[in-house]
């Protein structure tokens, strides 16, 4: 899928400038003696960013930590009962980090951060996106539940 595709080099992406800003950093600190005022909280927001994008990439794969002690000791008749109830609850609560993130980017856009000024909607975005972003695979997984899939 496209999307799928899209995930793996965004978090490539995210993660190649977090380690590109970071040796920049550290370099014109330490060996040159002359820190970059704008680098750090670039870094940061690349952080940001890349912690909602595994995220996503984590939903997608199903590598979320599960305690999976407690599922695979239930009867197997309410194994997919309690999944599915775990799924719906997940999926309630990202409906509102959605709702909530868009609210919060909406209120922060004319916002300008400290060092770049660049607008903290910007920055604040990848929670509705990444909260959408898990929602979709959230919704999926139930689908295919219901379908009988995994």
């Amino acid at each position: 899928m496209k999307f799928n595709k899209f995930l793996d080099y965004l978090g490539v992406a995210t993660v190649s400038v977090v380690l590109i800003l970071v040796v920049l950093q550290v370099t014109m600190r330490y060996i040159f003696n002359a820190p970059l005022t704008w680098s750090e909280e670039l870094a940061v927001f690349a952080l940001v960013w890349l912690s909602f994008v595994g995220s996503v990439i984590c939903m997608r794969d199903h590598e979320h930590i599960e305690i999976e002690i407690l599922v695979d000791n239930l009867p197997a008749k309410i194994r997919p009962v309690f999944i599915a109830f775990s799924r719906i609850i997940s999926a309630v609560f990202l409906a509102v980090l959605v709702y909530e993130g868009i609210e919060v980017t909406q209120m922060n856009f004319d916002t300008p951060s400290a060092a770049n000024q660049i607008h903290m909607g910007y920055v604040y975005m990848i929670i509705p996106l990444g909260a959408l972003g898990m929602l979709y695979y959230d919704l999926k997984d139930l689908w295919n539940m219901r379908k009988g899939g995994k």
